[in-house]
């Protein structure tokens, strides 16, 4: 028998719409790694996905103060008015500032790095970097050239880069920003068990696949794994935090 007293009282309709909302939240995310973030059971949150089952009040308010979003929007679709005295609140959330270099990473046949000193800083919320798992990352922002990683990145795109700090142990699969012969360019590699080495992959199809074997993998270096395309700087950042 359930507890009621613990549970949302919701009809058919806003039972539908909760759980789409949840999974709005999700943004791309495995349900493992969101009930990580909105620190919740994963087999619960599995079971009120999956069955559609009335949702604890406990877990909508971990998951909207970990979203920040309101329980009111969360639980039923209702927007709320925010008072003037309360939208000063919205900026004092800690900022942090990621530099971006004055730098292009080729999608198309490569460039050379110009400059290592940062240009500008961007600014992400402390919520935002902790949602992306990105917080205690090494990050920096570097723009995109060219078009062969198109329609994923397209020429002038900013892209936020997590930099590793050693070579990994492990197969890289994913978009990554390497240098290949002093060539800066950010390309999705996928290890190739069979031969013994990377495919370097263009997104867009015209482009040929490249492969580089592990005898000469001492020509690629990987920079860092692409955690975000920001898009054109024409576009802003609001629309990230």
């Amino acid at each position: 028998m359930q507890n009621n007293e613990n549970l949302l009282s919701l009809d058919d309709s806003t039972l539908e719409s909760v759980h789409d909302r949840i999974e709005s939240l999700m943004n791309g995310r495995t349900g493992r790694e969101c009930a990580q973030d909105w620190d919740v059971a994963h087999s619960t949150l599995v079971t009120l996905l999956h069955r559609r089952s009335d949702p604890k009040l406990s877990m909508l308010l971990k998951i909207a103060n970990a979203e920040g979003v309101t329980i009111d929007w969360l639980a039923k679709g209702e927007p709320v008015a925010v008072k003037e005295k309360e939208v000063p609140s919205v900026f004092h959330e800690r900022i942090i500032e990621k530099p971006k270099f004055n730098v292009a990473a080729s999608a198309g046949g490569g460039s050379f790095i110009d400059t290592e000193t940062p240009v500008e800083y961007y600014p992400f919320t402390y919520s935002y970097l902790k949602r992306r798992r990105l917080l205690h990352a090494e990050l920096c922002i570097i723009e995109a050239r060219g078009e062969s990683m198109e329609p994923t990145i397209e020429d002038g795109d900013d892209l936020l880069l997590k930099l590793m700090s050693e070579p990994s142990s492990k197969a890289l699969e994913g978009v990554y920003v390497i240098n290949i012969d002093n060539q800066l360019r950010v390309k999705r590699l996928e290890f190739d068990v069979v031969r013994d080495g990377y495919r370097i992959i263009s997104d867009n199809k015209i482009y040929p696949v490249e492969f580089i074997d592990r005898d000469d993998l001492e020509r690629m270096n990987v920079i860092g794994e692409v955690a975000m395309v920001m898009g054109k700087p024409s576009k802003g950042l609001s629309e990230l935090h």
